[in-house]
């Protein structure tokens, strides 16, 4: 009864919030940045009560930006259709493959061997694996990754653990590949986009050579991403691994298992997921003289025509064209199994860009950083407090670039009034914030994903979410000046 009642609330107050920012403007901005403060809104609010479908709010700024000539309909359609979606098509074409041919079970035991067969250290090897591996590829490609090892995993656990304790381990192993994508882009240059532009625009921003390099950027913030996944790890324990009746898994690795010799089709999947991983850790280098290493895309005509879902799709094609041995006449990949994939996970993906597109187009996020000038008269580290928890919340809604885009320009400035040795402190906080967003599914891509498997109830996230961005706001707060 009561989820009841929530739900028919959500469903109606959703568009009330909305008629009330279009119609009364209850703030001091455009309207533009009203009609669309009421857009969010209506989407969180349908987001938390679970009202309708997720996938059905992701639909509703197709329908709400247009009507509140935000952005015309070309514009906003455009976002669906983002080159992320079909990074995540190639990714998840290749997981079906692997679960298909069976690859999985190999994989699974692998993990188990290094890792030991208790939940926590299940959690710890894959947090840990994926939080390397983003620290060079992009989040979401490392997220895709992992992503077709925890189902793998989790499909080898479904005879061992009752539903309960498999609906736990999947839901902490889930969000621990998610949040880990995400804090390890934190720790280099090249880990998400964020960090990109600061480099990119700092030396204009600041009127000066940029304060830090590429290495320095790394032995500033590999302890601040440690100490962020140590925290986020003893979180998914005490919220879910906890809670498992059975902490130890046993599986049945008898010796016919461990020998047993891997398929044609088994070969062929490895080497083109290999070949993939690779062609993504190399793609873009350390470039821009702060590394010296280049990556190979720069060799071409026009490296800007391509990015990590060129790979992932020509990966997935290959398994479309080589046939099988097992199957005659069928290739090891055909149409059929493409009925697996989560439809609705490319609406997510869709929805949360076309939301980022709005924040900006209708000048939203301007209008939230700017309430940030009266900052100038307070402490420095409330200051950087107050970045930290704004730049989170915006994340939440908005792209990670395009927070860190708009705010930091601001926030530069705004450094201006403050004593020189303190620009930095006001600095850091906004481009490590911007990439702090764990609550929502359509916060990060990683999250996304997390969510498309379909364990992850949006409770969990909220709760978990909640809890970890309050430690990086904390974290990256008292890290930025206290220790930088």
């Amino acid at each position: 009864m009561k989820l009841f009642f929530l739900r028919h609330t959500g469903i109606i107050l959703g568009p009330l919030i909305f008629i009330l920012f279009a119609l009364f403007q209850p703030l001091n901005g455009t309207v533009e940045v009203n009609r669309m403060t009421g857009i969010v809104l209506w989407m969180a609010i349908w987001w938390m009560t679970e009202c309708v479908h997720l996938a059905v709010t992701s639909l509703l700024p197709v329908v709400l930006i247009p009507l509140s000539q935000i952005a015309g309909i070309k514009e906003v359609a455009r976002e669906y259709s983002d080159s992320i979606i079909f990074l995540f098509l190639g990714g998840f074409l290749i997981s079906i493959a692997i679960e298909k041919w069976n690859l999985h079970h190999r994989i699974a035991r692998s993990i188990l061997r290094l890792t030991g067969s208790t939940v926590y250290g299940i959690l710890a090897g894959v947090m840990i694996s994926t939080f390397l591996i983003s620290n060079w590829i992009s989040n979401t490609a490392t997220a895709l990754m992992f992503f077709g090892v925890i189902m793998s995993l989790l499909k080898e656990l479904e005879t061992t653990l009752h539903q309960k304790d498999r609906s736990f381990l999947a839901i902490a192993l889930m969000l621990g590949m998610a949040y880990a994508s995400s804090i390890g882009g934190m720790v280099t240059p090249i880990g998400t986009p964020p960090n990109m532009y600061f480099f990119k625009v700092c030396a204009h921003l600041l009127g000066e050579n940029c304060p830090v390099s590429f290495l320095g950027w790394i032995k500033n913030f590999l302890p601040l991403g440690m100490i962020i996944l140590i925290g986020c790890y003893l979180i998914l324990t005490i919220l879910f691994l906890n809670k498992m009746s059975l902490k130890k898994i046993y599986l049945p690795f008898t010796k016919s298992h461990e020998h047993d010799k891997m398929s044609f089709e088994e070969k062929v999947i490895s080497i083109v997921f290999l070949i993939c991983v690779l062609l993504w850790l190399t793609r873009e280098g350390t470039g821009n003289g702060i590394g010296g290493i280049i990556g190979w895309k720069k060799y071409l005509p026009h490296p800007d025509y391509l990015d990590d879902s060129v790979i992932a799709i020509a990966a997935a094609l290959t398994l479309f064209i080589i046939p099988s041995k097992k199957d005659k006449g069928k290739n090891i990949l055909v149409w059929e199994d493409v009925k697996q994939l989560k439809y609705e996970i490319l609406l997510l993906f869709g929805g949360g860009f076309a939301l980022a597109y709005g924040f900006e187009k209708s000048g939203l996020i301007s209008y939230l950083i700017q309430q940030l000038v009266f900052v100038k008269y307070i402490h420095p580290l409330w200051v950087i407090f107050l970045i930290s928890v704004i730049v989170v919340i915006v994340s939440e809604f908005a792209s990670n670039i395009a927070s860190v885009q708009l705010a930091l320009p601001v926030i530069a400035s705004m450094a201006i009034h403050f004593p020189k040795e303190y620009t930095m402190q006001l600095v850091y906080p906004c481009v490590l914030s911007a990439s702090v967003g764990f609550m929502l599914p359509v916060a990060t891509a990683p999250n996304t994903i997390a969510f498309g498997s379909g364990m992850v109830p949006v409770k969990s996230m909220m709760m978990a979410g909640f809890f970890l961005d309050i430690l990086c706001i904390f974290t990256i707060s008292l890290y930025s000046y206290f220790v930088l």
